[in-house]
């Protein structure tokens, strides 16, 4: 929609690299050597066509930080799949190592709450979910194998799969998204955020068909359906109905 910028983004993270005994989760680590960090971010603004990227292969640590900032300083909403556990909160803890000052407010909307309060499906991961809908799924690589050539050899072919990777979760992150908007009732209000009156709530649209009344104990209110995107909204104005009166014949 116009005036409002709809970020959707993934990023991709390297393991810590730490001396330990043992394999498992709960093992003490003796000495971290390097902490995580974000390898990579790919991105797209909804409405275009393009996905963007950018890695440490070509850039500082600190350069794909401040892109990070400067993106979601700019969203007006941010997208992501698990982004309120992962992505913001890694996001956010980068910012703050790098010390750059925090972006602007902005609406976080994620796809993974969005499917859980949607609807009871097996599995709410990103690939599930996209298969059971026939968007299709992930790159078959195998991350970890993928990651740990392109983070500590330096493998200009395992940078190169990692982008491919990273953008395909944006190309399924975007298709999920706008399958899920419509059934989503607490996504924020773009036409509040544009300032646009008489337009969808959910994606913008302005091509709503009156569809019956909602009625409070107060009073109701017109029914609306977007013919874009296939939601229901709400009138703001309550209508006045025509007083019938009715005799007791008993």
């Amino acid at each position: 929609m116009d005036g409002v910028r709809t970020l959707l983004y993934d990023l991709e993270v390297s393991p810590m690299l730490a001396w330990a005994y043992g394999p498992s989760y709960e093992t003490r680590l003796l000495k971290i050597e390097q902490y995580q960090k974000i390898m990579s971010i790919s991105w797209r603004w909804l409405g275009d066509k393009k996905i963007q990227h950018m890695s440490l292969k070509n850039h500082e640590q600190i350069e794909i930080d401040t892109k990070i900032r400067d993106l979601l300083d700019e969203a007006d909403i941010a997208v992501a799949h698990n982004g309120k556990r992962f992505d913001d909160r890694i996001s956010r803890g980068a910012f703050l190592v790098a010390g750059l000052k925090p972006p602007s407010p902005f609406k976080n909307v994620d796809t993974k709450i969005m499917a859980k309060q949607i609807g009871m499906f097996p599995s709410n991961s990103l690939n599930d979910l996209c298969e059971m809908f026939g968007f299709g799924t992930k790159t078959k690589e195998t991350y970890a194998d993928l990651w740990y050539e392109a983070f500590v050899h330096h493998d200009n072919k395992s940078w190169n799969k990692m982008r491919i990777y990273n953008d395909q979760d944006v190309a399924l992150l975007t298709v999920l998204y706008e399958k899920l908007l419509p059934y989503f009732n607490t996504h924020p209000n773009v036409a509040n955020i544009a300032g646009k009156i008489d337009a969808c709530p959910k994606c913008g649209g302005t091509r709503l068909h009156s569809r019956g009344v909602r009625k409070t104990n107060a009073s109701t209110f017109r029914r609306y359906q977007c013919q874009d995107c296939g939601g229901w909204c709400t009138g703001t104005q309550a209508i006045k109905l025509k007083k019938v009166e009715f005799t007791n014949y008993s």
